[in-house]
């Protein structure tokens, strides 16, 4: 197994899945193989970096309109 199990856990955990989900995946892991098991891992992982992007790129979008906001703001209430 590539990783140990807490680290596995780790990464369910800040994956996208719901705690239903991560649940089912816990169930099946005695009926995995461990090259399943690593393959498991390798899907997580991508997962996780991707819903990372998401959250980055989600960020940025919301900074750039509160910027939006405050330059609008600014031009209807100018600070003094």
């Amino acid at each position: 197994m590539k990783v140990s199990p807490k680290k596995f856990l780790e990464i369910l955990r800040s994956t996208s899945l719901d705690k239903e989900e991560q649940d089912a995946i816990i169930q099946i892991l005695p009926n995995l193989s461990v090259e399943q098991i690593d393959e498991l891992v390798d899907v997580l992982q991508k997962d996780k970096v991707d819903l990372e992007k998401i959250f980055v790129e989600a960020n940025t979008r919301m900074d750039e309109e509160i910027k939006k906001m405050e330059v609008n703001i600014s031009q209807v209430m100018p600070f003094e």
